[in-house]
């Protein structure tokens, strides 16, 4: 028989990029900077505006039930929030903000002007 069993690696590194502010630091990781399975760090951001350490091992591994989240920026905070791994309208755990988990949608199946939790909001709204 075959299992699938939830898996979840942790890399922790940091970057060090040239910014007018620490905001804008976070900001530019957030935007242009990423990791691929197989591949290495990525940056659209010129070599000499940015530099990175992250170790090529997981500082963590998960197996089995672990505790599925995701992280969103929350546009009322301006800050990053851990939430549920699910596909439903969730709050931000700071001040309330209802935020669409957009992170977990595969952004090359789904087209975002037809959410259906876009659309859920709307009718709540409405």
């Amino acid at each position: 028989m075959k299992y699938k069993v939830k898996t979840q690696f942790v890399f922790e590194g940091e970057f060090e990029v040239e910014a007018r502010s620490s905001a804008d630091a976070e900001e530019m990781i957030q935007k242009h900077c990423g990791l691929v399975i197989g591949g290495d760090i990525h940056t659209t951001l010129p070599d000499d505006m940015i530099d990175w350490d992250f170790a090529t091992h997981p500082t963590e591994v998960h197996i089995g039930t672990v505790e599925c989240h995701t992280y969103e920026w929350c546009p009322k905070c301006d800050v990053e929030v851990k939430l549920a791994d699910k596909f439903e309208i969730q709050s931000c755990p700071n001040c309330g903000q209802e935020i669409l988990p957009c992170s977990i949608c595969d952004m090359d199946k789904n087209d975002c002007t037809e959410c259906k939790l876009e659309a859920k909001r709307e009718i709540s709204d409405g």
